[in-house]
């Protein structure tokens, strides 16, 4: 079965995550194709959230079909005002079976 949490970002020396237009995530390293990733657009709940200092979700699932230990990492590529060189961030990823899923 599919395992997913979430990686919450908050920002720390900026005044507020509303000053973001985007976000972009990938998913890279050796076990990349276990781990998937969305970018999460920015609606208007989630900015409410984030000027509230929630930060923003960003689901990740981990599906596993080997056995064992898997790593991978998270990278998150924010855009702040359409204008400033964008900031990214890495977030490990780590997953760990002892019995295989099967995807249909």
């Amino acid at each position: 079965t599919d395992k997913t949490d979430t990686v919450n970002i908050k920002t720390a020396g900026l005044p507020t995550l509303g000053v973001l237009t985007r976000f972009d995530v990938t998913v890279q390293g050796i076990n990349s194709d276990y781990f998937h990733a969305s970018s999460p657009t920015l609606s208007l709940n989630q900015l409410l959230q984030a000027l509230l200092g929630g930060g923003i979700d960003i689901p990740v699932t981990y599906r596993p079909y080997e056995y064992g230990p898997h790593e991978a990492e998270l990278l998150i590529t924010a855009t702040l005002l359409g204008v400033l060189a964008p900031v990214q961030i890495t977030v490990p990823l780590h997953g760990t079976t002892e019995t295989v899923s099967v995807p249909t």
